[in-house]
């Protein structure tokens, strides 16, 4: 089966693709304030690659949402976007769903129609070009190396990690619109304002006290801001633009709940898989290091 038949073939599923496009731009918004945070602490380059990262989040994000699936290559998540349509080497279903259920065909054609002809040539432009000053921002050590008081190159740092973050500030707002697009087209709609307005949601979790309730969806990404050190004026911004996925909180908590009963580790194998994959890979890094680390 595609992957949207896949995502779609229960409630459950259903709740589960959307949960990983709320994560997909959750990333992109994290990305875009440290980006702004490392920017202004003069940490250019880094600045650069984490501005660079919330747009990929952005553009797959879009991707997702129409096909259930998106490139894993930087070069062909440009390329799609600037051409309309692309086979590709590897997406993110052959990686990462697939090896869970065999059922589910990974993309290797993909046609972007979800957006206009234009809208989807500037994001491909965008994203080819800011791929290739990455990679000289982040691998060059010739140039990371002069990035602090240099005649040029100083200055060149400083224009790139402003305009990636202009960038951002373009295609986030998009990406949101994209999203809010998708659950209003969806049946579960009314389901995933519910958890996306769900204040008091994510209490008694990681020894969080029940008294200072860090909430699900809108409030869980705020908090998140907040703990990576984003300022006040990033956060107010962040939240403007996803003002528009905004309802009462605790509106209806029992629909929220359901909602969450689907995306929970033990019932979204993806989910569970991928993060005891991580905690596996640190523990092997770990073990590998132990002797310089314990030094």
């Amino acid at each position: 089966m595609k992957p949207n038949e896949y995502w779609e073939h229960n409630s459950a599923s259903s709740d589960q693709k959307f949960y990983a496009a709320l994560c997909i731009l959750a990333s992109a918004c994290s990305d875009y304030a440290v980006g702004t945070a490392l920017r202004l602490r003069k940490k250019l380059n880094w600045a650069c690659t984490v501005l660079y990262y919330s747009l990929v989040h952005a553009a797959r994000l879009t991707c997702f949402v129409e096909t259930g699936d998106f490139p894993t290559g930087h070069k062909e998540l440009g390329d799609l976007f600037s051409q309309g349509s692309l086979t590709v080497r590897s997406s993110w279903v052959n990686r990462r769903l697939r090896p869970l259920d065999n059922r589910v065909e990974p993309i290797r054609d993909f046609c972007m129609v979800g957006l206009s002809p234009e809208n989807r040539n500037q994001w491909g432009q965008i994203l080819t070009k800011a791929r290739k000053l990455r990679d000289d921002a982040n691998y060059e050590g010739l140039l990371i190396s002069h990035e602090y008081s240099h005649e040029k190159v100083t200055e060149c740092f400083e224009r790139l990690a402003k305009t990636l973050k202009t960038a951002s500030e373009q295609q986030i707002p998009k990406a949101v619109e994209v999203f809010k697009t998708f659950i209003g087209e969806s049946p579960r709609r009314d389901y995933w304002y519910a958890f996306l307005n769900w204040e008091r949601g994510h209490n008694g979790i990681w020894g969080i006290s029940d008294s200072i309730p860090v909430g699900e969806g809108l409030y869980y990404l705020e908090a998140s801001l907040r703990h990576r050190g984003a300022s006040k004026k990033v956060i107010a911004k962040v939240l403007y633009w996803l003002d528009t996925l905004r309802r009462e909180p605790d509106l209806d908590v029992r629909l929220a709940k359901e909602v969450h009963d689907n995306i929970v580790m033990s019932v979204f194998a993806l989910k569970s898989r991928l993060f005891d994959e991580f905690e596996t890979k640190i523990d092997s890094f770990y073990r590998s290091c132990r002797g310089q680390i314990d030094a």
